[in-house]
């Protein structure tokens, strides 16, 4: 998506080499990669964040409504992530709580909350000034 890569994997590939990666790129998360000049965007970031997770976490709450479609959420708040047992670097928050298989989609090959679990979550969690 928009060029976003996994630096080990894309070197391995032989998509990019070292000196493209350290020159053409910048560093998102540890072995994510954007191309230099991009604005990331709020589905960019949650893309990102599924990507450092290694594919395994479930997009929640504004990443959800980023992968969902929704356009009008600020490109710099921190991606969503549940499930998820790394050490959490900047720009990423993990959510813990208890997601029903009811409750659970995929877009474009990524898992995420439904939109009405995402609803649920974004109405508990914004700040309500």
């Amino acid at each position: 998506m928009n060029g976003i890569v996994v630096g080990s994997e894309a070197l391995a590939s032989g998509r990019v080499s070292r000196h493209q990666l350290r020159t053409r790129f910048v560093k998102v998360h540890r072995n994510v990669y954007a191309p230099i000049g991009l604005q990331l965007s709020a589905r960019d970031r949650a893309y990102a964040a599924w990507l450092w997770s290694g594919r395994e976490a479930v997009l929640v709450g504004s990443s959800a409504a980023a992968t969902l479609g929704t356009r009008w959420l600020p490109a710099d708040a921190p991606a969503e992530i549940a499930r998820s047992c790394h050490a959490t670097p900047p720009g990423i928050i993990v959510r813990g709580d208890a997601i029903a298989d009811d409750e659970l989609c995929e877009v474009g090959g990524i898992p995420c909350t439904t939109a009405a679990r995402t609803a649920y979550d974004l109405g508990r969690r914004t700040p309500r000034d």
